[in-house]
């Protein structure tokens, strides 16, 4: 079990607030390797103090796990924040004003709803620039050395603004030109693949009478695999030795799949 500690809100304070940076560094690397839209990631935190029980679940399962209405004040408290910030109670924003970190709270203008609790009075933790003052790690071992030590050299103090329209576009149009560059190299395969084998890049389509042959088995007793038809004759995938050059795309080709993902996006 955790070693019970007089400074556990200034602990979990820090901690909640190392989270959110680390949080922001990994969404960053996200950013790169999977597209513009991992930006929009977000980690919402509620803290709360009071009494717990510890145990461990028996069963196929066993974990341990932490019971009692603290712990389900803390889940309320994280479900009404809003994402990128810490939102906290007024027992933690109390036990934080205890240890003279009144400066790191401030008052939520509007109470929330939290279940079997109604409208409670919460708080935002946040942090000031404190020039070149740094935390030192064993610091929080000492009261007398808690009072001069700030939050973090970050601010928090604001969650992201609402992203504007213009903002939006640019992010969905950076979305499309992404997927773009992972279909493509998937279309070229196809056609340098369906060109070594001797096949036309467009599959012909006999639709005519294979509609005709679907319509007059629909309703028809059977199950739904009874009334699956192929409607258009892919080509068979063969080991074959594949030209490079055989890969190229047309231009047009490559905007129709633009505009394609472009029009799947608005669902969105």
């Amino acid at each position: 079990l955790p070693t019970p500690r007089k400074d556990h809100a200034c602990v979990m304070a820090r901690y909640a607030h190392d989270c959110l940076t680390k949080m922001s560094q990994v969404v960053h690397k996200l950013e790169v390797v999977l597209g513009p839209g991992t930006s929009t990631l977000g980690i919402r935190i509620g803290l709360h103090s009071g009494p717990t029980i510890a145990g461990v679940l028996r069963g196929e399962k066993a974990r341990f796990q932490l019971f009692g209405d603290t712990i389900n004040t803390a889940s309320r408290i994280e479900t009404t924040g809003t994402p990128n910030r810490i939102h906290i109670s007024h027992t933690t924003a109390d036990e934080l004003t205890k240890a003279g970190k009144r400066h790191w709270v401030t008052q939520r203008e509007d109470l929330v709803f939290a279940k079997g609790k109604g409208e409670i009075q919460t708080y935002w933790l946040q942090a000031h620039h404190s020039g070149s003052t740094a935390r030192t790690p064993g610091s929080l071992e000492h009261p007398e050395q808690t009072e001069k030590v700030p939050l973090t050299e970050y601010s928090i103090e604001k969650a992201d603004p609402p992203r504007s329209q213009a903002s939006r576009v640019a992010e969905t149009a950076g979305l499309v030109k992404f997927s773009v560059s992972l279909l493509l190299p998937h279309l070229e395969q196809i056609t340098a693949l369906r060109v070594a084998q001797g096949s036309s890049p467009t599959p012909s389509v006999d639709s005519s009478s294979k509609l005709t042959e679907v319509a007059s088995i629909i309703g028809q007793p059977g199950g739904a695999l009874d009334q699956i038809k192929d409607i258009i004759d892919l080509p068979q995938v063969l080991a074959a030795k594949i030209n490079s050059a055989d890969a190229v795309l047309s231009n047009n080709v490559k905007e129709q799949l633009r505009s394609y993902l472009s029009q799947i996006s608005l669902i969105y």
